[in-house]
């Protein structure tokens, strides 16, 4: 079967860009009253937004190919 590595690793790099571009961003715009809640609603919110974007590129590449 035949695998094309640089796809692979232009997915993954961009992923990883995506997934600490989202968290930093978040990390600006929520409040910081608790810092225990802060980390918790940041990693969630974050999680959250990377997976629908995983989602919705993995559902587009699924009907593209």
């Amino acid at each position: 079967m035949f695998y094309d590595w640089n796809a692979f690793w232009r997915a993954t790099v961009a992923g990883i860009f995506t997934y600490y571009t989202i968290h930093y961003i978040l990390s600006k715009f929520v409040s910081r009253k608790n810092e225990q809640q802060h980390w918790k609603h940041i990693n969630i919110s974050t999680s959250f937004i990377h997976s629908m974007f995983s989602s919705i590129i993995g559902l587009y590449l699924l009907v593209n190919n």
